[in-house]
């Protein structure tokens, strides 16, 4: 809800492998918040490559990877 309210605050999701993201959190990305969700691999814990792979596993509406990318 804040994120809806105020337009400078952005959600960033280090320290949280992509598969783990919860499901609202998705749902939230294909719609309203395409622009408010930014990534984060949490390096060197998380590995880019293992964020990558299971970031393009998720189910995003075309073109919504590419922003939170």
């Amino acid at each position: 809800r804040l994120m809806l309210k105020y337009p400078n605050l952005y959600l960033m999701t280090s320290a949280c492998a992509p598969k783990y993201l919860p499901a609202a959190l998705l749902h939230y990305m294909n719609t309203r918040g395409q622009h408010k969700v930014m990534f984060a691999s949490d390096y060197p814990f998380l590995t880019m490559e293992r964020c990558l792979a299971e970031a393009r596993a998720l189910e995003l509406r075309p073109g919504v990877l590419e922003k939170y990318l």
